[in-house]
């Protein structure tokens, strides 16, 4: 079957065990084969070879070009849900930022999107399990420091990604192996008004975003500003140096609702000085007129100090 993938084998590989090799960031690309692979993508163009990761919409496959045996990912969604849309319409507004996987393309057949893009190594929460330990502190704030300088990065052109956490950021493969990423960005939206004005602080309805990652004003239900991309830093690395927070054990037992959510977080003792630092300045940002005397604007250089 060398043609197009079908709906049907999609599916079917949507089953595959999410497997990441430890040792693909030293891989290179692989000879170029005349085997027919089980399906392409792109009229024939791209083997799949396995899939890397899933989410909620759809999966990430990697996959490789039948030609040159480059690799790449191919990023595979239902076209009924518009993430996909959203994050084609945000990697256009990113484009050139060296802390985003490079874009390639985006099409649609059989009723998916699929987007083509960089393939990247393990994520932080790949990482975090393949150690087989939690990560000592000072591995933790060096991450830390370069999760805020991705952000910052992404901050900068007026997007917030309301999904911060280890599985979204990831390491890239072979020269790139020390240079952190952010990806995934089906929830991101504009932090900015048409005029380029930050947006009103107001309620959302629904809040955005993964429960245990979540800042308190997203479980409130106030929409995404960069202050909670921030505090969601900080609930990442708890993970990485294997603290499990209270929310997180409530979680084993049955979901909590935003309300418990909140009221955890907020009663939470961090030990940690620096991450417990980090939290109590990131929840002391507020959105304040820039006018205004009083506020104090989100400063990510006075966060990694």
């Amino acid at each position: 079957m060398g043609g197009c993938v079908s709906r049907r084998q999609l599916k079917q590989v949507e089953k595959e065990a999410y497997e990441l090799p430890s040792n693909l960031s030293n891989q290179s690309s692989p000879e170029p084969s005349n085997e027919k692979p089980d399906f392409c993508y792109q009229d024939g163009q791209y083997a799949h070879e396995k899939v890397i990761g899933k989410g909620g919409f759809g999966f990430v496959a990697q996959a490789s070009d039948r030609n040159t045996g480059e690799l790449f990912a191919i990023k595979i969604e239902d076209s009924s849900f518009n993430s996909s849309l959203t994050e084609f319409a945000i990697f256009m507004r990113l484009d050139g930022l060296k802390t985003i996987p490079k874009f390639y393309e985006h099409w649609t057949e059989n009723n998916c999107t699929l987007m083509r893009m960089e393939l990247l190594g393990p994520n932080l929460s790949d990482l975090s399990k393949n150690l087989g330990r939690p990560m000592k502190m000072l591995e933790a704030n060096e991450i830390a420091i370069q999760m805020i300088g991705v952000l910052k990065s992404v901050h900068e052109k007026g997007i917030v990604h309301c999904d911060v956490k280890p599985a979204n950021f990831a390491f890239g493969i072979g020269p790139n192996h020390r240079h952190l990423y952010i990806m995934d960005f089906g929830l991101a939206e504009s932090y900015l008004d048409p005029n380029g004005n930050h947006n009103k602080k107001c309620f959302t309805g629904v809040p955005k975003g993964t429960s245990t990652y979540m800042s308190c004003n997203q479980h409130l239900n106030w929409k995404n500003s960069r202050r909670d991309d921030m505090e969601s830093i900080v609930y990442s690395c708890l993970e990485l140096i294997g603290i499990i927070p209270p929310w997180k054990l409530k979680c084993r037992i049955g979901m909590p609702n935003h309300a418990e959510f909140h009221s955890s977080k907020q009663s939470f003792f961090l030990p940690h000085v620096q991450f417990r630092k980090m939290l109590e300045m990131c929840r002391e940002l507020k959105l304040i007129p820039p006018e205004s005397p009083s506020s104090k604007p989100l400063n990510a250089d006075e966060l990694v100090n």
